[in-house]
């Protein structure tokens, strides 16, 4: 079983818990408040997944970041079949990394979106629109999934 970061004393005598290289203030060391934001910070991170993307600054947060995260959940989630789910979320992130890796999740907006539906569309494998549809719902579940965990926020879109 992997470590849980510590409830530790910072020498300024507040309880501190570091995350991912960052540090979590939780207040006067030793009190129930500190020990219930210590709960509440953990507890984010682990429904995270552990996610090493958990507390950075969604600026920092890349898209090949988030969809390696959102492919280590759907991986445990989905069955990992030829025909299965994890497959086709595969498939659709295969085109968000052509295009998008590189690119702070933060940037990645509607224009970003339909410029993948558009590709999809015009590709030479002659799509059908109600299959081209499904695989952009997968991509929406990939950001819905990101601020249920807390690995983006709502804030940053």
């Amino acid at each position: 079983m992997k470590n849980t970061p510590t409830y530790r004393r910072a020498v300024n005598g507040y309880a501190r818990v570091t995350i991912n290289g960052r540090d979590y203030s939780l207040g006067k060391f030793g009190t129930k408040v500190s020990r219930q934001r210590y709960d509440a910070v953990i507890g984010e991170f682990l429904a995270s997944g552990r996610s090493k993307s958990f507390g950075l600054d969604r600026n920092d947060l890349q898209m090949s970041e988030l969809m390696l995260g959102y492919i280590k959940h759907a991986t445990a989630w989905y069955p990992t079949g030829r025909n299965s789910e994890t497959h086709r979320i595969k498939l659709i992130l295969q085109e968000v990394k052509t295009l998008y890796s590189r690119l702070p999740v933060i940037e990645f907006g509607p224009s970003q979106f339909e410029t993948i539906r558009h590709r999809l569309l015009s590709s030479t494998n002659d799509l059908s629109r109600n299959y081209i549809n499904a695989q952009m719902s997968r991509l929406k579940r990939m950001f819905r999934w990101a601020a249920e965990t807390s690995v983006i926020s709502w804030k940053a879109f």
